[in-house]
């Protein structure tokens, strides 16, 4: 390979760090869902999500994925550990 020359493509530099996500609803108050990020140098394994809405204003999330899925990690080592870990979040909406 020639010097100078870029070894990945444009368009997976476009596409570096993006995730799609399929879901879908299960009844009126329940949400799957399937997390994939889009091939190129960092492949993750697939992650779920889980959403329910168990009262009007109280909602839960339960999620098992990439423990960098949801924000970028900065990091001096050239190869991070990849750990799935599993997640809960109690969500409280309130209105005036």
């Amino acid at each position: 390979m020639p010097q100078g020359v870029p070894t990945t493509s444009t368009l997976g530099n476009l596409f570096a760090g993006t995730q799609v996500e399929l879901g879908r609803y299960i009844g009126d108050n329940l949400f799957v869902a399937a997390t994939q990020s889009l091939p190129g140098e960092d492949v993750r394994q697939p992650g779920f999500r889980l959403e329910w809405r168990f009262d009007p204003t109280w909602a839960a999330e339960l999620f098992y994925e990439d423990r960098f899925a949801r924000q970028p990690s900065v990091s001096f080592d050239q190869s991070p550990v990849v750990r799935r870990v599993f997640g809960f979040f109690l969500f409280r909406e309130w209105g005036y």
